[in-house]
């Protein structure tokens, strides 16, 4: 059957193509001059500025006696990287983007330091495409190796334990003219050593018999297990593989056949890998499986519980599990056997991310937001439980002027349903309608969470209301 593609050309790259270009333009001159139009605009517009131009951190991750974290000064298109030797060191400045191009719209991807906090490994990611590129910079000086890994997308960067090189996953260069467009087939794994071509890199892991896969690697903190996530599309049901890093070139073996369940590694000691997984517990539950014994079954650690486990991880001697309940984040240490020792202290109703940290490090951060709240940054000690402020935004409007309600409500066939009410804190003591957005989004077990918004704030701060409805298919109850 001939199915008519009359738009394909517009895949084409808009700074390459003249006609994709001229398109565009033409587009944002019929917008722009609708949204010229609009009496209040200019105001509303002035108004969400303000809110916008608060410093914002990212959650620092630890190398070493390393820090390294992101921050936007407020109004920046990009977020620069930055770094401190130790939690009070001097800030100093490593990556800022803002320079890459013209149009700001080449931009910092992901990014990983070494163990030691010696090298930089970081992704370059132009225009919003998927496609990557992977450099290395020398933290001591700041200079960027001479090393380029083209053609990197939908991968994990993950160091092998000494440094000397990192684990990832990329395609076979795309036919000229269709970068845009070639099919996401046939991953492949690879390793890369500092100071080598990429031509040199080594095969660890493919599937020519099943292209549609994809592969991740990971390594776990001791340096000794590679483990490789295998998965098919957006698919979030997984097949392991593990490998010894002894050494020798890695050898994987096969941990779990088949795409029945969903797999998530919390961490590892020794032998022991911890994972986050579905099976035989649709709120998930977290197991051991035995890297040395890949035939034998799960044993449960920490059992299924009522709020949907969302994840974890091992630092200090203790295990960090997070957890969504009414689609608020709490959180939970256990010992290493699966003991409770008490809540993570969070410092309200909101959305909490990060606690990522190492094995025999007791230290670890998180962020923490809600509707009206801008993501703060707290350190926490998993061995005294003590928690501090790392970063917190200073802000041109008072969080305390508004109020964000939780009530319940009647899906059609009667499940109850929950939903987010913010306000004003003067309208909420009223009765008095007010005019209200109603956002609802139920799908991919993606959840509507606790998340700050400037645009958001500024219809608050007119005297709006927004209402977030937690629509069934996003996971919420899993």
């Amino acid at each position: 059957i001939k199915v008519a593609d009359p738009y394909r050309w517009l895949e084409q790259d808009v700074r390459a193509d003249p006609a994709v270009r001229d398109w565009v333009a033409a587009e944002n001159r019929v917008t722009a001059r609708f949204l010229d139009s609009l009496p209040a605009r200019d105001g509303l517009k002035a108004r969400m500025k303000a809110p916008c131009a608060y410093g914002r951190y990212g959650l620092p991750r630890k190398a070493g006696n390393r820090y390294f974290y992101s921050y936007n000064k407020g109004l920046q298109n990009q977020a620069p990287l930055f770094v401190r030797e130790g939690l009070a060191g001097a800030e100093r400045l490593l990556v800022d983007p803002n320079g890459w191009s013209k149009d700001g719209a080449t931009a910092l991807a992901e990014w990983r330091p070494s163990p030691t906090g010696r090298h930089l490994l970081y992704a370059v990611q132009d225009s919003g495409s998927d496609w990557r590129t992977l450099r290395i910079l020398d933290v001591d000086t700041g200079t960027v190796l001479d090393e380029r890994i083209e053609w990197v997308k939908f991968s994990d960067l993950s160091w092998d334990g000494a440094g000397d090189g990192f684990f990832y996953s990329r395609f076979a260069p795309p036919s000229a003219g269709l970068a845009h467009q070639s099919a996401s087939d046939s991953q492949q794994l690879y390793y890369h050593r500092l100071g080598t071509p990429q031509a040199a890199d080594r095969l660890v892991y493919a599937t020519p018999d099943r292209p549609r896969l994809g592969h991740r690697g990971t390594v776990t903190d001791d340096g000794r297990w590679l483990v490789i996530t295998s998965s098919q599309g957006t698919d979030p049901r997984h097949e392991l593989h593990v490998a010894a890093l002894d050494g020798a070139p890695p050898r994987p073996r096969a941990l779990v056949r088949g795409f029945n369940n969903e797999w998530r590694l919390v961490g590892n000691r020794g032998s022991m890998l911890w994972f986050l997984t579905d099976k035989g517990a649709p709120r998930r539950r977290l197991v051991s499986l035995d890297a040395a014994r890949p035939r034998a079954r799960p044993r449960e650690v920490v059992r299924q519980q009522a709020a949907i486990l969302a994840g974890g991880s091992l630092v200090g001697q203790r295990l960090i599990l997070a957890y969504m309940s009414d689609a608020i984040t709490q959180a939970a240490l256990f010992e290493l056997d699966g003991r409770k020792v008490g809540d993570v202290p969070l410092p309200g109703v909101g959305t909490a991310a990060g606690f990522s940290g190492r094995d025999g490090d007791p230290e670890t951060f998180f962020s923490f937001s809600g509707f009206t709240t801008p993501s703060t940054i707290y350190r926490f000690d998993t061995a005294s439980g003590a928690v501090t402020l790392f970063a917190r935004p200073r802000l041109a409007f008072a969080p305390d002027d508004f109020v964000t309600e939780q009530v319940y409500y009647p899906s059609r066939d009667g499940t109850t349903i929950p939903m987010f009410v913010i306000r004003k804190r003067s309208l909420a003591a009223s009765a008095t309608p007010a005019p209200t957005i109603l956002y609802g989004y139920g799908g991919f077990n993606i959840s509507m969470t606790p998340g700050f918004s400037p645009a958001r704030l500024a219809w608050l701060e007119q005297g709006g209301v927004y209402a977030v409805a937690n629509l069934r298919g996003g996971g919420e109850y899993g």
